[in-house]
């Protein structure tokens, strides 16, 4: 499995720290060991998908709400007055979840505000993320199906990517890395598994589990968007994603990408949150929406809503659902997760 252009497919040679297409015509750099295929005008790090969605049409408050957020609490009073100072209530919400919907500019939208191909401060955070003693802890829990029990369904994602041997995996979505040291861990030496985020930081994750598993060959990081994938027609034998398209814009785009590199019969294996009221619904709650209403607004803007939802987009794009786990999990705030398993048609 070779990496490819994001742009027009053409396979890539490395000449020191850039990839090359042959005719010359394309380059991308590797920054500290890791790929950045990225399209013109994408940028090397991760925003908020509902944040991009609602805010399109304000890419400078979006950077200004960004800087000032903290995630680590359940629902922020910074978002709150954003929110209500730009789109002031629910009737503003739906609106601009309208005009996203159905503008064909606002689906590809990505800011690019630093003119370096990876941010200092996705820097800084690769930098301490990619240490032995974060890999030891992550592959540690992921064995053990996550702290408390978060993650008892770990065992069986794992499990359907591997159904087959495949000799290639795509993960989307690197994220903390519980997906893809769980995956990892049961991978044959003859596999070669890449790990997918835009996010750079998050390759620190990839490359410490890989030296602690001495998969240093063949788990390998890549940064690039779902949108555009680095991977050549029907390349792949599974796909896989481990909370990744809960945490993405434009589903329809990367389920298209999806069936495009994996072979006939390949599988995607996705876990997924049986509602994306259980990832999002503080966001929504303060204005007065229910779940569903929030489940509804998320389908409309081309986000994750439900697995129901998923399995539609799919059968679109040549994948049929084959099996689907359910999982409750000790996390209120997770509620029920799904692992869903597609064959290429």
């Amino acid at each position: 499995m070779q990496l490819v252009s994001p742009a027009t497919h053409q396979s890539l040679y490395q000449k020191g720290r850039r990839l090359y297409t042959r005719d010359g015509t394309e380059s991308y750099p590797v920054v500290r060991g890791v790929p950045v295929l990225l399209a013109g005008g994408e940028g090397a790090d991760w925003h908020r998908e509902i944040i991009e969605v609602l805010l399109w049409q304000f890419p400078e408050k979006i950077d200004e709400l960004y800087a000032k957020l903290d995630w680590s609490a359940a629902i922020s009073p910074v978002y709150i007055e954003y929110i209500t100072a730009l789109l002031k209530d629910k009737e503003g919400i739906l609106a601009a979840a309208r005009s996203y919907a159905h503008d064909d500019t606002a689906r590809w939208i990505i800011r690019q505000t630093d003119p370096r191909p990876v941010p200092p401060a996705e820097l800084k955070t690769f930098k301490w993320r990619n240490a032995r003693k974060f890999a030891a802890a992550t592959v540690a829990s992921a064995r053990n199906n996550g702290e408390g029990q978060w993650a008892v369904h770990l065992p069986r994602y794992a499990e359907q990517v591997h159904l087959g041997d495949p000799a290639s995996i795509v993960e989307l979505s690197t994220g903390s890395g519980f997906g893809t040291a769980a995956v990892a861990g049961q991978k044959a030496r003859g596999c070669t598994m890449y790990s997918m985020d835009i996010g750079f930081a998050c390759h620190g994750n990839t490359l410490s589990i890989a030296q602690y598993l001495h998969m240093k060959d063949s788990l390998l990081p890549v940064c690039a968007n779902f949108w555009h994938m680095p991977f050549a027609d029907e390349s792949v034998d599974a796909v896989c994603s481990h909370f990744g398209l809960d945490e993405s814009r434009e589903i329809g785009q990367t389920i298209a990408e999806v069936s495009r590199v994996l072979k006939k019969g390949g599988r995607f294996v996705n876990v997924s949150r049986g509602s994306a009221a259980s990832r999002s619904f503080d966001l929504f709650e303060p204005f007065g929406f229910t779940q569903d209403e929030m489940v509804e607004v998320c389908k409309a803007a081309r986000l994750y809503g439900d697995t129901q939802g998923l399995t539609g987009v799919c059968a679109g794009h040549h994948l049929a659902l084959n099996e689907t786990h359910a999982f409750p999990t000790a996390r209120e705030r997770t509620g029920e997760v799904v692992v869903s398993v597609f064959v290429r048609q």
